[in-house]
């Protein structure tokens, strides 16, 4: 039986847009229903804020900062490696920019889909009704299905599943590897006026009609029924990709041999509402000034869901282990080779008194570059280990904020001046990982802090 893998990356999609992680600002029952039958990867962070840089390193295998053009870092790209071994792959997208990149060429085939926005028609509508709030005010309300299908999400969705269709019933059959790479909140909010409105109490001010993903600090003079808005209106979006979610998971269910068929699901930005006084990312029209504030490494924009389903689970499980894009990689070569993928630990699983016992014991010792995710934005630097996290001044080299993790899930509690010994430990950190890419990078691969699994090197094909 012959291994096939589909990867579905979204922008913009961060770990409070989805149930599964808990105080969701939407429901997304198809979602969860998916989460329940797969491993729930509670600790997955982006190494990057640049979702072409997260996207490369999910099939490279390596970290975004790692000079490619260097003799000491010839790796063998998945795409080699698939073409090397007689597989086949096909990458579908919304997204115009990660089309048009060298790493989309990579694969067989490589499809860009434009979406129609409908964000013009959705207002008219809706401004007709402005003073009609109680018509809208049922949470349950039906939303004509018309609405939500003519949407850009639903366009692409609905085309991406016809091409795959259509190549299922070729000779050939479905390629290895299907990847699906949505824009998701990056790109327009026309999902169905309804779907905003099912956040809102009768005194609550009523949403706005505005397309465009809001993008705004969030200031002593900042309304805060702007960030209630646009809160609403990006719950709009998370349910209408779990409503499209529906599709992709009985396009899979279908399938013959349902259970050859492996499914990751991850974001590869998050989305801030409000956390850390900002709301959105950056924009391409900001200058640099205006967008450094945009791009703190906090948990709201670096932490975001991974979730993968190995053929078909029965009962489901989450994993506590720190996870990276470049984990993905070795998965997707894995399962294609059908090598199994090793299950958790008891202390990864478990939620018993003891695990947290021996959690605290394991602080200090879980302060390691191979155990530690590095982030370098605008003006900022973040590193992520599996129980703290610690976002530096790039200029200065300061350690701000001191998390600990995932307690402080949203990062509220800045304790850097609490734990000295673990203050020294991130700072001494930060200097292995800086002294690593700065250095002439000419010892072995072996002893980097960021590990390259085996199979990327060369010797491997």
């Amino acid at each position: 039986m012959r291994k096939r893998v589909l990867v579905v990356t979204i922008d913009g999609w961060g770990t409070n847009l989805l149930g599964t992680y808990g105080v969701p600002i939407c429901e997304t029952p198809s979602l969860d229903q998916f989460a329940s039958h797969a491993i729930v990867f509670d600790r997955f962070v982006c190494n990057s804020l640049d979702p072409k840089a997260i996207l490369l390193s999910m099939t490279d295998g390596l970290h975004p900062s790692l000079p490619r053009d260097k003799a000491e870092f010839k790796v063998v790209d998945l795409h080699q490696w698939l073409a090397a071994t007689n597989r086949r792959s096909i990458f579908i997208t919304d997204s115009r920019p990660v089309s048009e990149t060298a790493w989309a060429d990579l694969f067989s085939e490589s499809l860009l889909i434009d979406t129609t926005l409908q964000g013009a028609e959705l207002s008219e509508e809706h401004e007709q009704t402005q003073n009609e709030f109680e018509e809208y005010q049922t949470v349950e309300q039906e939303v004509d299905e018309e609405a939500w299908m003519e949407t850009g999400l639903a366009q692409f969705i609905g085309e991406a599943l016809s091409e795959l269709a259509d190549r299922q019933n070729d000779a050939e059959g479905l390629p290895d590897l299907i990847w699906l790479h949505l824009s998701g909140l990056t790109s327009a909010w026309d999902a169905p006026y309804e779907y905003r409105l099912a956040l809102c109490d009768e005194d609550d001010p009523r949403p706005s009609y505005d397309i465009e993903p809001a993008s705004f600090q969030v200031g002593p003079k900042t309304d805060l029924d702007e960030v209630f808005t646009a809160m609403c209106a990006a719950a709009g979006q998370a349910r209408l990709i779990d409503q499209l979610w529906s599709w992709i998971d009985a396009f899979v269910e279908q399938l013959p041999e349902r259970e050859a068929m492996a499914t990751v699901l991850c974001g590869l930005r998050g989305y801030p509402l409000g956390e850390h006084t900002r709301v959105g990312l950056a924009t391409e029209s900001q200058s640099l000034s205006a967008s450094i504030g945009f791009n703190t490494p906090h948990s709201e924009l670096v932490h975001v869901p991974l979730i993968i389903q190995p053929g078909y689970l029965p009962l489901g499980f989450r994993s506590r282990r720190l996870t990276q894009p470049n984990s993905v990689r070795s998965f997707l070569e894995g399962w294609l080779t059908d090598t199994p993928y090793p299950p958790p630990s008891i202390e990864e699983q478990s939620d018993s008194l003891e695990a947290d016992l021996s959690r605290y014991e394991l602080l200090a010792e879980s302060i390691r570059p191979d155990n530690s995710c590095w982030i370098q934005s605008i003006g900022y630097e973040a590193i992520y280990t599996t129980y703290w996290a610690a976002l530096f001044d790039s200029s200065s080299g300061q350690l701000n904020d001191l998390y600990l993790m995932p307690d402080d899930r949203w990062q509220q509690n800045n304790v850097q001046n609490r734990v000295p010994e673990i203050f020294d430990a991130m700072m001494d950190l930060r200097r292995q990982w800086l002294q690593w890419t700065t250095d002439s990078i000419a010892q072995a691969t072996t002893d980097l802090p960021y590990p390259i699994p085996a199979s990327c090197l060369n010797q491997s094909v």
